[in-house]
């Protein structure tokens, strides 16, 4: 819920294609995004899961000026950077799979310079043995639209699996993973 009510408002109106997206009429609420990366410390891992879900839905801070970005998201990208170091007995580091996957996807939503590391942990899920683990690792890859073009292979696989949860995610996958997908 704080992912969604604080998501930022955009005008409705359609932007003609090719064009730049305009700055929110409201940006996401700071208190949200503060509360929830506070929950990504929470001991139960499905709140942990429901706290990335959230600051997927606030997305990344949209400053006026696009060269203020980095100074905005800075505090989040080492926020998330945290969570997926080994840690500390003090400041453990995350070790659920699921939980990994999906800060790696947040943190690819933030900055781009990460896509690597990011797209090797999905690919790494989307040939795991068990299902619900590969429907994860698509369905993150999906979000990567066409950064996930590093697993092309991966999802080729996907495609040719038995389980039709997993065929219908890699297929998904395809769908945003745009030109690179033709392969």
């Amino acid at each position: 819920a704080l992912g969604r009510v604080g998501m930022p408002v955009y005008d409705p109106k359609p932007v003609p294609a090719g064009s730049p997206i305009p700055p929110p009429l409201r940006a996401a609420s700071v208190s949200a995004r503060s509360r929830l990366l506070e929950l990504l410390k929470d001991p139960a891992q499905p709140v942990r899961l429901e706290a990335i879900q959230g600051l997927l839905y606030l997305g990344p801070p949209t400053p006026k000026d696009p060269e203020q970005y980095i100074k905005e998201a800075q505090g989040l990208i080492e926020e998330v950077q945290k969570r997926l170091a080994p840690g500390t007995d003090k400041a453990p580091g995350e070790k659920d799979p699921q939980v990994r996957l999906w800060l790696q996807t947040l943190l690819l939503m933030y900055d781009d310079r990460q896509a690597a590391a990011a797209v090797r942990e999905m690919r790494t899920a989307v040939t795991a043995a068990e299902v619900p683990m590969r429907v994860q690792g698509l369905t993150a890859l999906t979000m990567c639209g066409p950064y996930a073009a590093a697993a092309i292979d991966e999802v080729r696989s996907a495609v040719l699996a038995k389980e039709p949860e997993v065929v219908m995610a890699a297929i998904s996958c395809l769908m945003r993973m745009g030109p690179e997908a033709r392969k």
